[in-house]
């Protein structure tokens, strides 16, 4: 199920998704551009794509992409290990700045 996108403009960026009581907004495609008026006023217009969905026609969609996206995500397995590397490295850079504080706590325990 893929939404049905219409082009669309505003002149204020709005939300990529909005939900109110019954429908929900999905934008993509966000462009900015300027008019002048005859006064020589630039005024910032967005262009973009929306669709408009119930709320059950949203809760379907998402369901759709989460399902695709574990389906081309299972063999991510090196994506998965290069985040377990980042998170490790960072907390190996935290593990060393406690260290550090806890040597100048003992300086300035010693000063004084």
């Amino acid at each position: 199920m893929e939404p049905k996108y219409k082009y669309a403009e505003s002149i204020i960026k709005p939300q990529s998704i909005e939900m109110c009581k019954n429908t929900v907004y999905i934008r993509k495609d966000y462009v900015e551009t300027f008019r002048v008026d005859e006064q020589g006023n630039k005024t910032p217009y967005w262009t973009y794509q929306e669709a408009v969905l119930t709320q059950e026609e949203f809760n379907s969609y998402v369901n759709f992409v989460m399902s695709k996206n574990a389906i081309n995500g299972m063999n991510d397995s090196g994506n998965i290990s290069h985040l377990v590397a980042g998170q490790e490295n960072g907390d190996n850079n935290q593990l060393i700045i406690m260290e550090a504080i806890a040597d100048l706590y003992d300086a300035i325990a010693f000063i004084m």
